[in-house]
């Protein structure tokens, strides 16, 4: 099943690449410089993060969390998407139309997956990160009793398995292979408007 829905979305690359050749050269070059940016950006900050005695610990496990996912982003996911789109620039630009199938199913399908993966990590991330402040707030004294170490580690175990699960079935089955993350970013966005409202509201 995982080569029937890389060889679809090969097939969609090579359009793209085809009819959309100088965005497709902009995004490369793109990719390649946030991946520099990002990589380094968030090595800084989790370096800082880590030597931080000031941040709540849970915060910080929260932040640090999402530094991880997005130092990933930029030294795998964009450097590997960058990749299979310069190769589907270099096939197509020799005049063959035809999918370059060697992609498939290994690089294409961990490109999408690993994409998804981190991208949805990150997104997760950032929703329990305005969760965690709006109970840190909301919650006083009792949140050091009710928001533990423990309970940040299962949450940040669960984070990440929910995008693993999501990005499994993204690469997998190609018709709804959006509605995971419709439903994941609709979900984190109303979660994440909610408890920053309230926390306006706090304040």
């Amino acid at each position: 099943m995982a080569e029937a829905v890389c060889k679809l979305r090969l097939a969609d690359l090579v359009q793209i690449a085809i009819q959309y050749r100088s965005f497709m050269y902009s995004l490369c070059v793109l990719n390649m410089i946030n991946s520099l940016v990002a990589s380094l950006g968030n090595f800084l900050v989790i370096r800082a993060l880590w030597k931080s005695s000031s941040i709540p610990c849970n915060l910080r496990k929260f932040f640090i969390s999402l530094a991880l996912s997005d130092l990933a982003v930029g030294l795998w996911a964009e450097l590997l998407y960058g990749a299979v789109i310069a190769v589907m620039l270099s096939e197509t630009g020799s005049g063959n139309r035809k999918p370059p199938e060697y992609l498939c199913p290994i690089l294409i399908t961990f490109s999408y997956f690993l994409g998804s993966f981190l991208a949805c990590a990150s997104f997760l991330n950032i929703t329990a990160i305005a969760v965690d402040r709006y109970l840190a707030l909301s919650l006083h004294l009792r949140y050091q009793e009710i928001v533990t170490s423990k309970r940040v580690v299962r949450a940040l175990v669960c984070l990440w398995t929910a995008s693993v699960i999501n990005s499994a079935v993204f690469v997998s089955v190609y018709k709804i292979s959006s509605v995971g993350t419709i439903v994941i970013e609709v979900s984190g966005l109303l979660v994440a408007a909610v408890a920053y409202i309230r926390i306006y509201q706090v304040v």
